[in-house]
């Protein structure tokens, strides 16, 4: 099931950059789409919407 994070802040592809970087150390299948600035998660349980939550915190984001 697919999950959508609202991210405040996300603005930059360099954001994005970071929060990919802090993203890959979870093995969480995601895709960050700077326009939209959410993450999307490809399997959304939440289980994996909690670490994709504290991953988004640790890169300094925000989620809505």
């Amino acid at each position: 099931m697919k999950r959508i994070l609202n991210i405040m802040t996300l603005k930059s592809q360099e954001d994005v950059d970071r929060l990919d970087e802090v993203l890959r150390e979870t093995r969480l299948d995601y895709r960050i789409k700077l326009e939209e600035s959410v993450l999307v998660l490809m399997d959304g349980s939440s289980d994996m919407v909690r670490i994709a939550r504290l991953a988004i915190e640790k890169a300094g984001f925000q989620v809505l």
